[in-house]
């Protein structure tokens, strides 16, 4: 299949879905295999920013290393609007 203007949308969100779901695995299957240290090539640091909050480690949807990072709620939204959904996380987008 080309892409097209027509097919643009739908190409995107399978790259993306494809994408996440692998991310995914990789870090399901490490657990399931104790391979424990491995998971952390997939996670970045959240620090608390404000005084009040948590440092957190998150899984990092983005597909390039480098300062910007998609958490979970970030890249559902992404999926939901690639697909037509209606966006209905809060605090994202």
């Amino acid at each position: 299949m080309s892409v097209n203007v027509n097919n643009l949308r739908e190409r995107q969100y399978s790259a993306l879905k494809s994408h996440v779901l692998e991310k995914l695995n990789r870090v399901s299957k490490a657990i399931e295999e104790d391979r424990l240290s491995d998971i952390e090539s997939e996670l970045s640091f959240s620090p608390a920013g404000d005084g009040y909050g948590c440092n957190n480690h998150f899984i990092d949807f983005n597909w390039e290393k480098g300062d910007e990072t998609i958490d979970m709620a970030e890249v559902t939204n992404m999926l939901m609007e690639l697909s037509g959904h209606e966006l209905k996380m809060i605090g994202v987008l």
